[in-house]
């Protein structure tokens, strides 16, 4: 089934009002009343986003809806003005609730990767990307549930996880950035899915080279890459889902 792509929306009205300026009809206040209402819709549009890639309602793309809604119906004048530091009281809020409760259990161990064939590949693949400790042993963070939730507004996070199965994550980064290694893990469920929220920054994930990558974000002056060629027997399925708006994801397989 075609995906529905509701930017298209937006595409297909400045067309259409294109065309009947250039039938010469008057258009001018449709013009005004189109650019009083398109910033309030795309804001709406990217928190909708944010729930549809994730398929469930997320915190941040429902409190985008909700904002956006509020600022369109104000503009309307169906609703009182938005206090910005309302809105920013609101956004910090958010975050802390995100920090509170957005990460599992984790215990931070030293776990040797590697030892049979496909864990020496492995090694060897981080080595020549510039591993230089590879095969002397990483620190990783070793999460018990198989998830991993991580959350970089303003800042940076740099870690490398493992465990015995990768199930999923979410990743939030918002004038950020995140560094994630997967090579940790044992092996991928068939089912692995990491939501990504990159707004402003920039995600880079590292996995194994026999893991099969299905990237689903969608992008918004944006963009993602999947960098690297899948061999190998397959060891699970990750796939990447959320939304990348003014910033870069990118998928390294090694």
């Amino acid at each position: 089934m075609r995906k529905f792509n509701p930017w298209g929306l937006l595409v297909l009205a400045v067309g259409v009002l294109l065309l009947l300026q250039a039938a010469g009809i008057e258009t001018a206040g449709i013009w005004e009343l189109f650019w009083k209402i398109v910033w309030p819709v795309v804001v709406i549009l990217c928190g909708l986003c944010m729930c549809y890639s994730a398929r469930r309602i997320t915190l941040w793309g429902f409190g985008l809806a909700v904002l956006g809604g509020w600022w369109l119906l104000a503009r309307l004048g169906v609703l009182p003005g938005l206090h910005w530091g309302f809105v920013l009281a609101v956004a910090v809020i958010l975050v802390g609730l995100q920090m509170l409760f957005g990460r599992g259990r984790e215990v931070h161990v030293d776990v040797e990767v590697g030892g049979d064939r496909d864990g020496q590949e492995q090694n060897e693949a981080r080595e020549s990307a510039g591993g230089a400790d590879a095969k002397k042993g990483r620190s990783y963070t070793f999460s018990e549930d198989g998830f991993v939730r991580s959350t970089a507004i303003c800042w940076g996070d740099e870690r490398a996880v493992g465990g015995d199965t990768f199930r999923g994550g979410s990743l939030t980064a918002v004038m950020g950035g995140i560094d994630l290694t997967l090579l940790g893990f044992e092996q991928f469920a068939e089912d692995a899915v990491i939501n990504v929220t990159c707004v402003m920054g920039g995600i880079e994930l590292i996995v194994p080279r026999n893991v099969r990558v299905i990237n689903n974000v969608t992008g918004i002056l944006g963009g993602t890459e999947v960098k690297g060629v899948q061999s190998g027997e397959p060891n699970g399925t990750l796939r990447i889902t959320g939304t990348c708006i003014m910033g870069g994801v990118d998928i390294k397989q090694v």
